[in-house]
């Protein structure tokens, strides 16, 4: 009865069929665009909240060559004179409003958003120069441009008491 089953077990490791077509049929080519990639891997931080990764690749995956999305006048896509499309992408906490070239690089991207979590390291910086206080609002701004690079800073509003504190942080926690 144990050869049996152990036969069964290893007859049933093994394929009863070819698993190559026949004919020899190639499949169809994938084109893969990554032409924003750049963009993509420049904004990217660790600590990044899911609201926010996910309008940076909506960004990213935007296609120019898409006329139906384009719309001259519209408030939220146009074209400029200099043939730049600048285009704006929203979600329920913030903006990103981004300038593509005619190739559909991302040539400068501008994003905020509101009461989003911040790093760890931003927020053990407050606590130390300001023990007492609680944190009403934050912004979290990235600016991007193609040639310079990516900028990211956080402006906390705080407060104590009756008193109000605007504090501006870059990501590793220093305040200015």
């Amino acid at each position: 009865m144990r050869a049996i089953v152990v036969g069964l077990f290893f007859l049933g490791l093994t394929s009863l069929c070819y698993a190559q077509n026949k004919d020899g049929e190639m499949l169809s080519e994938v084109e893969v665009n990554a032409i924003n990639y750049d963009y993509l891997k420049s904004v990217e931080v660790e600590f990044i909240p899911f609201s926010v990764r996910s309008l940076e690749i909506e960004v990213a995956n935007f296609d120019v060559h898409e006329t139906s999305v384009i719309i001259i006048g519209d408030e939220n896509a146009y074209q400029d004179e200099d043939g730049n499309y600048n285009v704006k992408f929203v979600n329920n906490y913030g903006i990103i409003k981004a300038v593509y070239n005619e190739e559909g690089i991302v040539l400068e991207a501008t994003e905020r958003f509101k009461n989003i979590k911040m790093p760890q390291a931003v927020l053990r910086s407050i606590l130390k120069k300001y023990p007492d206080c609680v944190i009403s609002k934050d912004l979290y701004l990235v600016t991007y441009n193609h040639d310079e690079g990516t900028t990211r800073k956080y402006v906390i509003f705080i407060k104590n008491n009756n008193k109000r504190v605007k504090i501006k942080s870059d990501e590793n926690g220093n305040i200015s």
